[in-house]
């Protein structure tokens, strides 16, 4: 019976460890199905020299920490991708994503406002009629941490 219960357990665990291998990647987060017609935006946090700074990284592979997010351009395929999804990271002590909304004053990617899914993911829904040429529009994001809050403001582009 003792040995029924230890080996239960123990495929319990091995059971447990592989789930949480499959549903997140080596830094808590998860794990996102690539698609051309969404792009993801992951906002979390690291430690450099003592101090947490904001982190952002996008499904094409682009990333930015701290004072290097003003330069953070995420590409969206014209007529392929359909909407842009900002997500908080796991465990990062972002509380939530308060808003987002463009700076610039020509909205053309920024048609409609993103939608709240909840503190913590927002999604914006790109028109169709994006015409043609490169678009790159700048906006902002202000997040809650545990006491701050802080302005971030990267850059949505439509390459030519």
């Amino acid at each position: 019976m003792k040995k029924n219960l230890t080996l239960l357990t123990g495929l319990v665990f091995a059971l447990t460890v592989l789930i949480a291998i499959g549903c997140s990647n080596k830094n808590g987060e998860p794990t996102d199905e690539s698609s051309p017609e969404k792009v993801k935006i992951r906002i979390g946090t690291v430690r450099e020299n003592g101090e947490k700074l904001i982190k952002m990284k996008d499904t094409n592979g682009k990333k930015a920490t701290g004072d290097d997010l003003k330069y953070l351009i995420t590409d969206c395929k014209r007529n392929t991708t359909k909407e842009v999804v900002w997500n908080i990271n796991l465990f990062s002590g972002i509380r939530e994503i308060i808003e987002i909304n463009p700076i610039t004053t020509t909205r053309i990617i920024f048609q409609n406002d993103p939608q709240i899914i909840s503190s913590k993911r927002f999604i914006l829904n790109l028109p169709d009629d994006l015409g043609s040429g490169e678009i790159q529009e700048k906006y902002e994001i202000k997040l809650r941490l545990r006491d701050t809050t802080i302005l971030i403001d990267p850059h949505l582009r439509i390459p030519d």
